[in-house]
């Protein structure tokens, strides 16, 4: 919630769950670049029509499955890749 000129202001909080590293990119990447580019007046029902949503993704897993060191590699990719389509700080669990 924002405060604007002494009023309160929602705004909504959408967070893409992927399991791997990577899946943001391969599977998401139109669906968030569509998401981070529209009209809020153009969201639709049930969409919180006070400013763009905040988007945040939560990556179950920070791709270590084969090397410890693919998951550094992985958990370096993931934010690179949403930092490029304009989303920050995505998360991955287990914790970088």
């Amino acid at each position: 919630m924002t405060n604007n000129k002494d009023r309160i202001v929602a705004q909504d909080i959408w967070i893409l769950v992927t399991a791997h590293p990577d899946d943001e990119s391969m599977f998401f990447i139109p669906t968030l670049r569509n998401l981070l580019s529209a009209d809020p007046k153009e969201m639709g029902a049930g969409y919180c029509p006070g400013e763009s949503p905040i988007i945040q993704v939560l990556c179950l897993s920070n791709g270590d499955y084969r090397d410890v060191a693919d998951g550094t590699i992985r958990t370096q990719e993931i934010y690179k890749a949403c930092s490029f389509i304009g989303i920050q700080n995505p998360q991955t669990i287990p914790k970088d």
